[in-house]
């Protein structure tokens, strides 16, 4: 029984090193976007909007990112390696959530000024004409 207490103890900090990968992984999205709506508050038109799009801008970064990894991983190195350490295996999710968090900040910025505040017309009636309208109507 003594002889497999080590490899418990290391299957045991293998599953809680997962768990933690994943809560990461599924609370970095929500942060991330949070802080963004923090930062532009005031500027935003829709914060409800940014929160909704930013999260789910995210989460496709990260699955786009994990799927790319593992494909590119399985299919080119893989095969030349044969033996292929554990590390790589436990890295992947590290990198991959570290990558996804990199790529959102620039979609996060596009997003809050996508659904930034608009500028305001100088007068309703004349925002709503053409400038061949407003001509004739001078």
């Amino acid at each position: 029984m003594s002889g497999s207490e080590p490899y418990a103890e290391a299957l045991l900090s293998h599953v809680r090193m997962e768990h933690i990968l994943a809560v990461i992984g599924l609370a970095w999205p929500f942060a991330l976007t949070l802080g963004a709506v923090l930062l532009r508050w005031k500027e935003l038109r829709s914060r409800v909007g940014l929160l909704v799009s930013g999260v789910l801008g995210c989460f496709g970064v990260q699955a786009f990112l994990a799927r790319l990894t593992r494909y590119l991983f399985w299919t080119y190195f893989a095969p030349l390696e044969p033996h292929y350490s554990m590390a790589r295996h436990i890295a992947d999710p590290i990198v991959i959530i570290v990558a996804s968090a990199g790529l959102s900040v620039p979609l996060l910025i596009w997003l809050s000024r996508l659904l930034g505040v608009p500028l305001p017309p100088a007068n309703n009636e004349e925002s709503v004409q053409s400038p061949a309208t407003r001509a004739r109507s001078r």
